[in-house]
């Protein structure tokens, strides 16, 4: 009996992993540029703006990547538009980097850090990827568009910035950023 009970004790003690595609974790947005059915174990707990989720075999390395807007926010004719790197900073190259772009009200702001999307049923502004390093370097670099008349009423930009290492393990920042003054 004794041994019974340090048993169920000991295999109450490990937490159940969360275990899905990108989209049964909670960002199906990311799912068109992630292999389809790819089954990913989310790291527990999660930090408010990040999220990290890994396949099977990933695991055994430094999964540090450092976000760097090279242009910002800047108008071009009828669009605004800026330039977003990912630069690998630990032992993992990154064999991916994708952005999405939504309005965002400053109001909104909490809600988007927790949940990666504005509340309601706000459509991105924009969604891009890469799959390829900027030529001669191990960075990733993206730049991103959008008519300016799609902002109207909004003050913030919200980025879900993702990247993948080339073991597979995934990592997502959502952070925001001020609009230019219109």
């Amino acid at each position: 009996m004794k041994k019974l009970l340090a048993s169920l004790l000991l295999l109450s003690s490990f937490g159940c992993a969360t275990r899905g595609t990108i989209a049964e974790l909670g960002r199906p947005e990311f799912a068109p540029v992630l292999p389809a059915g790819l089954e990913l174990t989310l790291v527990e707990p999660r930090v408010e703006g990040e999220f990290h989720a890994y396949p099977k075999g990933a695991g055994q390395g430094d999964y540090h990547c450092r976000f760097q807007m090279e242009e910002a926010v800047h108008k071009e004719g009828d669009n605004l538009c800026f330039t977003m790197d990912a630069i690998p900073t630990g032992d993992k190259r990154i064999k991916l980097f994708a952005m999405i772009v939504w309005p965002l009200l400053s109001r909104d702001e909490e809600t988007f850090k927790k949940t990666g999307r504005p509340p309601g049923n706000v459509l991105p502004l924009r969604a891009v990827s890469v799959a390829s390093p900027v030529l001669d370097h191990e960075y990733f670099g993206l730049m991103a568009g959008f008519p300016a008349e799609k902002v109207k009423g909004y003050d913030e930009l919200g980025l879900s910035k993702l990247v993948q290492f080339e073991d597979g393990w995934v990592a997502i920042a959502d952070v925001v950023i001020p609009l230019p003054p219109q």
